[in-house]
């Protein structure tokens, strides 16, 4: 998202959150190009890259002297490795190492070094590659259920993008759904800063859950619901 005064662009690569869109290579150039023009900086979030193939090079192969990529294995291979990396100009990597034991504290070294060791002895792919089946698996569900539903999905990532159909708006939508105990994510979640732009959708989650069986019921309530339209839902208190 830019504005007239931005200094710095946050990019998401290949399947990008939250609308599960892919930038074409033309596109990510341009980018590039404006980046180098207006002496922009770019945050290339990559986390959820490793699930999606994808033969386009990211923006910082285009801007390698503006670009700060970043990664992790959150996403790609367990929640429980809160353990990233950011690929950067080399003139700024004492100062991200700095900036990041000024936020953080550093990080917990038996952390980093699983996570490493993990990466370099390829075990970090082979659940990867578990991880995309059970994505799969659960997005075939979801798929099947909202069939009919306009949204936006990769089958390798754990969520998809509704778009939701009128009257409903992003925020009731999600409102309507807590009162079933289903919480999904407004855009206006990912929103790092006020715009004018709005795009009337939700993202769910597939993975919240421990089982694939047990989207089912939530799934159907949201179906219903978009289906129902507003005045299936109940605002009384």
């Amino acid at each position: 998202m830019c504005t007239t005064t931005s200094k710095n662009l946050i990019h998401n690569a290949r399947s990008s959150k939250p609308y599960a869109c892919k930038p074409l290579k033309e596109r990510r150039i341009a980018i590039a190009e404006i980046a180098h023009r207006y002496n922009v900086w770019i945050i290339e979030d990559a986390i959820y890259a490793p699930l999606v193939e994808d033969k386009i090079p990211p923006i910082a192969y285009f801007a390698p002297e503006r670009t700060f990529h970043t990664g992790g294995l959150s996403k790609c291979f367990s929640a429980g490795i809160r353990s990233g990396w950011v690929a950067c100009p080399p003139r700024f990597a004492d100062r991200i190492a700095n900036a990041h034991k000024m936020l953080t504290g550093g990080a917990a070294y038996w952390l980093t070094e699983l996570a490493s060791t993990l990466v370099l002895n390829g075990e970090a792919n082979r659940v990867m590659e578990l991880v995309k089946a059970e994505n799969q698996k659960r997005h075939k569900i979801a798929t099947a259920i909202l069939a009919g539903c306009k949204f936006k999905s990769h089958p390798n990532t754990p969520y998809i993008w509704i778009k939701l159909p009128d009257p409903w708006h992003s925020g009731t939508f999600k409102n309507a759904l807590a009162k079933h105990n289903i919480i999904v994510s407004g855009e206006d979640d990912f929103k790092p800063a006020r715009t004018d732009q709005v795009f009337h959708g939700a993202r769910i989650g597939l993975f919240s859950v421990a089982s694939a069986d047990e989207l089912i019921e939530p799934l159907n309530i949201i179906k219903n619901l978009l289906e129902s339209g507003i005045a299936g839902y109940d605002i009384r208190d």
